[in-house]
């Protein structure tokens, strides 16, 4: 499997986890095959396009122009010769809206996946002392 750059730095805390009782390799290799699952799942910023021929396509950098535009959207309103209180309040009100709805779009299958349920109930992380 792919060693993700997340589970590297997570490795650096190994001690840590044990120290709190927690198996670290079945942890790891629960997060490892998250990473994977969740690699293969096109961001919603991105739409669900279907092209076969594209496997090998960074999906991520598709969702950055989207998350481009919304800054220029936000740039426009700052710029305006208004309140300031009220063009930061939009700014503010703008961005944590599309924030809240991306991250809700892309992690809510993530999230309420009950497919999980068989491969982590049938093995606890946490070691009962």
């Amino acid at each position: 499997m792919k060693e993700f750059k997340t589970l590297i730095i997570l490795d650096r805390f190994r001690k840590m986890f044990e120290k709190m009782g927690i198996d670290y390799d079945l942890m790891r290799r629960i997060l490892q095959v998250k990473f994977v699952m969740d690699g293969r799942k096109v961001p919603s910023v991105v739409g669900n396009v279907k092209e076969k021929n594209k496997e090998t396509e960074n999906n991520f950098l598709k969702s950055l122009w989207a998350y481009a535009l919304m800054g220029i959207i936000n740039v426009i309103f700052v710029t305006l010769n208004v309140s300031y209180l009220f063009q930061m309040s939009l700014v503010f009100g703008i961005t944590m809206f599309m924030v809240m709805t991306s991250l809700i779009s892309d992690f809510s299958s993530v999230l309420l996946d009950v497919r999980d349920k068989n491969l982590i109930l049938s093995k606890p992380v946490i070691i009962l002392r």
